[in-house]
């Protein structure tokens, strides 16, 4: 089968290297014919055998040309894709001016597959699970309208892959197909000279704090991103600027950790970056970026110019071999008065983001006429004859609110028993639980009985990880205030107790997503035990009980052992809203 394979990483190490290795390797043309197809093979990473393949990527028209359909197939293979992780692939139509990005397809590991299924609505992404690709080939059906830029547009495909904690950990963008190109000659009555040229300039958006999104509505930055969006279009719009790349660089402020505020510029470089992308008009292509976690140049600059009394001596700590961190803390501790001064007035002022446009004037000189070869490219698009149909989410969503269960440890002892749970909150992290133990078992002539009867209720507050975005609801480790009454009747040989008990105590456990509807739980209680229990000699086949003694109960310690199988219910098409159900 031909087509064209996809690798991801779990880090981003080497990635701008690789890029333009592969962005090499990716230089190629497609066959004239309308049925023309790559093969190509891009090595993966190392220390990672996981591969996104793409087979048989095609554009069409319909009849009237009025849309462009986009079909291809998707496969993963190599290694399973880990539980909580997510492999995104979003193919777009691109030229230097114009983007088209088509819905996405979402490939899940096995615990953000049930966390999808039990929390997200469909959207337009077709929603997969991992494993299931990595066996059948997924095909891949969007429509969209046509417009005449698509007819020389390049179809580029973007990989993001993400971990449990929703960090892109690895994001490589690949060329699928290419337009054809064919040379045409025409006079001219003049030269073009082209002069490279660059624009730079800084915008100071602000985010909140430890927050990476970037907001419109957030201190100033509604005016600074539409100084920052005009700037560039004013470039991009005049039809004598080619505008050749887009740089961008971010910088944060020295307070904090430098690992944080690492994280921070460069999530909020690539957050900037990608805003200028969907709200500028930008094609992606045209956008690099980097990055700087601390801006101490930032502060030297405003130190050596300031009138600070012991300028020298921050200047000194500024310039000396301290780490990041240390040096910050030094200043903090012999110059608090400086300190605050900074922290108030300027690290404000050092979290911006440079921009720089490097793009080619071209001036008109007369001259004789000439000979001009124009270059031009053009998409091989089919006619399609068939309709599409666009490929929806496979995932049935559902938000549980009840659970049906039972404790398998009972069962094996012969004691049928029952659980109801139910989930309230919006993010369930909290649960009641309502238990049921009946085994009434009585062999008169056997002179044997084992009757229980068990009635309790059960607290529980659930702890979902740190990082709980590929996280399925209801599972994970939980804590639990139980209260229970029993009754039990145990007679052997003509001799047993009967006694009537009540429990307090609490309970720790732990909760595994085996299927979207299904979990395995496990659970330990400890408590009190507090009751009067009365031995007795039973007599005439045990129809007549002789009570010999009556003693108080009082125990403290483990009172229950649970390995439960859990089904969840959910309301089905039903939204519950005030007023009733709709």
């Amino acid at each position: 089968m031909m087509g064209i394979k996809i690798t991801y990483c779990r880090t981003g190490i080497n990635c701008r290297i690789w890029q333009l290795v592969m962005g090499i390797c990716m230089s190629f043309f497609i066959p004239a014919s309308a049925d023309a197809q790559h093969t190509t093979s891009l090595a993966t990473y190392a220390g990672d055998d996981c591969a996104v393949t793409i087979d048989n990527p095609s554009l069409s028209l319909n009849a009237d040309s009025t849309e462009v359909a986009l079909e291809m197939l998707f496969h993963l293979g190599g290694a399973a894709l880990p539980k909580g992780e997510a492999v995104s692939i979003t193919p777009m139509l691109c030229t230097e001016t114009d983007t088209l990005r088509f819905p996405a397809v979402e490939l899940y590991g096995k615990w953000a597959y049930y966390h999808a299924s039990r929390h997200q609505s469909p959207t337009h992404s077709s929603l997969q699970f991992a494993e299931q690709v990595a066996h059948t080939p997924l095909p891949y059906q969007q429509v969209a309208g046509y417009q005449p830029w698509m007819s020389h547009a390049s179809l580029y495909v973007t990989v993001t892959r993400t971990d449990e904690c929703d960090n892109v950990t690895a994001e490589n963008t690949f060329c699928a197909i290419e337009p054809t190109v064919s040379y045409q000659n025409r006079k001219i009555a003049g030269t073009h000279d082209d002069n490279t040229r660059q624009l730079s300039g800084t915008a100071y958006i602000a985010f909140p704090v430890n927050s990476t999104t970037v907001r419109e509505d957030f201190a100033n930055n509604q005016q600074e991103l539409a100084t920052l969006c005009a700037t560039i279009d004013s470039v991009m719009s005049s039809p004598r600027i080619q505008v050749r790349r887009i740089f961008i660089k971010g910088f944060a402020s020295p307070e904090g950790s430098y690992a944080n505020n690492e994280r921070l510029a460069r999530e909020r470089t690539a957050n900037v970056c990608q805003y200028m992308a969907a709200q500028c008009g930008i094609s992606p292509m045209l956008l690099s970026t980097e990055y700087e976690p601390e801006d101490w140049q930032g502060v030297r600059d405003y130190v050596s110019q300031s009138n600070l009394a012991d300028r020298k001596a921050l200047l000194a700590i500024i310039d000396s071999n301290l780490q990041p961190d240390a040096r910050l803390a030094e200043i903090s501790k012999n110059h608090p008065a400086s300190y605050q001064h900074l922290l108030k007035e300027v690290f404000p002022r050092l979290r911006h983001t440079d921009y720089l446009v490097d793009y080619t004037l071209r001036t008109v000189t007369q001259t004789d006429d000439q000979l001009l070869t124009d270059t031009i490219r053009h998409t091989n698009m089919s006619v399609r004859e068939r309709p599409v149909v666009p490929v929806e989410c496979n995932i049935p969503s559902f938000r549980p609110w009840l659970a049906v269960k039972t404790n398998l440890l009972y069962d094996l002892a012969a004691a049928p028993n029952i659980e109801l749970e139910f989930f309230g909150g919006k993010d369930q992290k909290y649960s009641l639980m309502a238990e049921y133990t009946a085994p009434w078992w009585r062999w008169n002539k056997l002179n044997f009985s084992y009757q229980i009867q068990v009635v309790g209720m059960e607290l529980r507050r659930w702890f979902r990880p740190r990082c709980a975005n590929r996280r399925p609801a209801l599972c994970g480790h939980f804590v639990g205030l139980y209260a229970a009454g029993a009754r039990y009747d145990f007679e052997k040989s003509k001799v047993g107790d009967q006694a009537d008990v009540v429990s307090l105590g609490l309970t720790y456990g732990y909760a595994w997503p085996i299927a979207p509807h299904w979990n395995i739980e496990a659970s330990v209680s400890a408590g009190y035990v507090s009751g009067i229990r009365d031995h007795y000699h039973a007599e005439f086949e045990s129809t007549h009980l002789i009570y010999k003694y009556t003693k108080n109960l009082s125990y403290f310690g483990p009172t229950k052992l649970k390995i439960s199988v859990v089904y969840l219910l959910s309301r089905g098409p039903w939204k519950f809203k005030k007023g009733g159900a709709r």
